[in-house]
């Protein structure tokens, strides 16, 4: 049981497609759960914000169909706040709290798409936001520790610094709200008036607001309410993992060459690119983002994920065959199922190039190979390990669909809401641009029989020799989610942790660590330590 929540129904891996693939609100509460795990009541404070979160539309749609317009700007604002926090010292070394300085390089990027320059660089803006973010979700775990009938007196004390920077960061951005407002009613009646429709988050918001045709929509408290929203669910999450994905590097033994590998791609890519980022050159980051989900499986934020509750009046059936009433809450064994080794060889070994088709990890020793080194032979051991899994799920009294991973992603596109842009995680490597090359290993043939091997419940890496992208939406990698209310704004975290990660390995050398800093255990949570520190010292001439 779960401090502070229902009993839960823990499902296994192979009952998750049955759930969250495309069933529909009507059927599994999703929001409900949600706004309980961050006692949305008292530290979202106003329902209309959490309930009526039509803002999110804007993550769905207009982020990720606009992220080749964006990425330029994050990536400037990424440089620019990686030499104010890390420093330009090419000789001394200079200590960093890492998670305090990731949290501003993150919240200052997704500013600059958000509401742009100067805010974006605005310190005490900056400082108040990542206050409030982190006050959401330590007092949320605080009020969940009470029995549900004192909440109302004890949720209400616990978030008062919380309601403070709230106010404090609104302050800082109504009067930017108000101007852009008063533009757009002066465009409007006057279409000589000199000023283009910004391509920014804060357009978009205003856009959704208007659409409700509520005249209270457009209050700019209440549009700035809504902006601070987007960036709690945005900034948090992104920094850690982006924290937890250093951490694991640096912590790593130096002579397996993690650092040069990233380093060197990321030094090819961007000179492929005319020294300039663009989605496609991110796209093409491939060890980088094996790196990334490598991180996100070895270091999950959770043992359960993905709460849910059964709002369907007359319960549900799974694939099992199993009936589930309704009111009981469900979840999934993410860190259970990120450490299975019938499902990832050697689970406990950190490989950040598991994803990528050319993994190093056995499914036994435990020993490192090196890059390109025993391809065939780690294909033929995940081969047989993928085949030992699909067994374990699909028995009879566990049995899962026989479907292949195509087949299964088809059935996710066709059952959700998912704008065509933000399915770009679930696109062939094939389809890719004709430079995009994730391995020089030759594809392996395949017999029939393994061509109809179940591979519901299985990574999608090694057997055929091609990587297998970070937002990738699967049974056994949780780390954004699942099926239709998977996390929506995964394209463009994926965007900001993989420009952060490269500018770091370019840019700068890091003190290898002896040993990895533990995660902070909060109940059902894992998160990094927020007191982790690490050495840096700018480099030169590396580009």
């Amino acid at each position: 049981m779960v401090l502070g929540a229902d009993p839960t129904l823990v499902l296994p891996a192979s009952d998750i497609h049955s759930v969250y693939a495309a069933r529909p609100e009507s059927e599994v509460d999703v929001w409900g759960e949600m706004h309980q795990m961050i006692q949305a009541p008292y530290t979202v404070r106003d329902r209309d914000i959490y309930a009526n979160n039509f803002h999110m539309n804007v993550v769905r749609k207009q982020i990720t169909r606009s992220l080749g317009l964006l990425t330029a700007d994050l990536a400037d604002e990424i440089a620019v706040a990686f030499k104010e926090y890390f420093g330009v010292d090419c000789t001394e070394w200079k200590t960093v709290k890492l998670w305090d300085c990731l949290l501003k390089i993150v919240a200052r990027a997704s500013n600059r798409v958000f509401v742009g320059l100067p805010l974006c660089r605005n310190e005490q803006y900056l400082e108040y936001l990542q206050k409030y973010t982190t006050s959401v979700f330590r007092d949320a775990t605080i009020i969940k520790a009470f029995p549900t009938f004192s909440r109302p007196l004890v949720g209400p004390l616990v978030t008062i610094p919380g309601k403070r920077y709230l106010a404090l960061c609104k302050r800082s951005c109504v009067p930017v709200i108000v101007e852009r407002l008063q533009k757009i009613d002066r465009k409007q009646k006057d279409a000589s008036f000199d000023w283009n429709t910004p391509d920014d988050v804060l357009q978009w918001v205003i856009e959704e607001c208007q659409k409700t045709k509520e005249p209270r929509q457009m209050e700019p408290e209440r549009i700035a309410h809504r902006l601070i929203k987007l960036n709690v669910v945005s900034i948090a999450s992104t920094a850690g993992t982006i924290t937890n994905a250093i951490l694991d590097l640096y912590s790593s033994n130096p002579s397996d060459g993690f650092v040069d590998t990233l380093r060197e791609e990321s030094n090819r890519v961007l000179a492929e690119s005319r020294g300039i980022w663009t989605k496609d050159a991110l796209s093409r980051l491939v060890c980088m983002d094996s790196a990334i989900r490598e991180s996100m499986r070895f270091s999950d934020f959770g043992f359960l994920a993905l709460p849910r509750r059964i709002s369907a009046p007359e319960g549900i059936v799974l694939d099992s065959g199993m009936h589930i009433p309704k009111g009981i809450r469900l979840a999934t064994p993410m860190h259970a199922i990120h450490h299975d080794e019938s499902i990832y060889p050697n689970p406990s070994r950190y490989d950040p190039f598991r994803f990528t088709g050319t993994s190093r990890s056995g499914s036994g020793s435990g020993s490192t190979r090196t890059a390109g080194a025993g391809v065939e032979e780690g294909a033929a051991d995940q081969q047989d390990t993928n085949r030992s899994a699909t067994a374990r799920y699909s028995g009879k009294s566990n049995r899962v669909s026989v479907r292949d991973s195509s087949a299964f992603t088809a059935q996710d596109t066709q059952n959700d809401d998912t704008p065509d842009a933000e399915k770009i995680g679930r696109e062939d490597p094939s389809e890719k641009s004709a430079d995009y090359t994730p391995s020089t290993q030759t594809r392996p043939q395949q017999t029939q029989q393994e061509n109809n091997t179940p591979s519901t419940n299985r990574p999608q890496q090694n057997v055929l020799g091609t990587p297998l992208e970070l937002v990738k939406d699967e049974n056994v990698f949780l780390g954004f989610g699942r099926g239709r209310y998977a996390c929506p704004g995964r394209f463009f975290a994926a965007q900001q942790m993989k420009l952060v990660i490269a500018y770091l390995v370019q840019w700068y050398d890091v003190e290898s660590m002896a040993e990895r800093p533990k995660l902070d255990v909060m109940v059902e949570v894992r998160v990094p330590s927020q007191t982790s520190q690490i050495r840096v010292r700018r480099r030169l001439g590396n580009i």
